[in-house]
């Protein structure tokens, strides 16, 4: 898949680094309301937020994730072994790649998402109430007089 930065083609769930900055800040200014779900899935919140960060559109190499997630790379690269061992990612390093290991999602990370989508729907109603829609004119820039 080509990644041209700043670039939406708009493909569900794939983002671009703005895009899931912002969804991870509100990740985490709402975490205490996804801790609950959080623990029954069998994740931390940081372990969360990296996981969420494979939406990213290009490379999804520890660093990258890192990076989107505002986390340190070596507790990201702790945290992905972790969710590696317990089977929610596969890493992989292309021979060609001389950088940290790519991540991708398994099944059973599916599975748990399935566990955390109750408070995932009450997020993202709370999220499109918190953002501006730029299609309603009232939400949009102050007319010019």
């Amino acid at each position: 898949m080509d990644w041209t930065p700043g670039l939406d083609c708009g493909t569900p769930f794939v983002h671009s680094r703005g895009k899931l900055r912002i969804e991870i800040a509100y990740l985490t200014q709402y975490r205490h309301m996804l801790a609950p779900w959080l623990a029954k899935a069998g994740f931390t919140y940081r372990q969360f937020a990296l996981t969420w960060a494979t939406r990213l559109k290009g490379p999804t190499t520890v660093a990258n994730l890192a990076d989107v997630a505002e986390v340190d790379r070596e507790l990201a690269l702790d945290d992905i072994r972790a969710l590696e061992r317990d089977g929610f990612v596969t890493l992989e390093v292309p021979p060609w790649q001389f950088e940290t290991p790519e991540v991708e999602t398994t099944d059973l990370y599916d599975e748990a998402l399935a566990i955390v989508a109750p408070a995932m729907r009450a997020l993202e109603g709370v999220m499109h109430r918190v953002t501006p829609d730029p299609s309603h004119p009232w939400q949009g820039p102050p007319p010019r007089v």
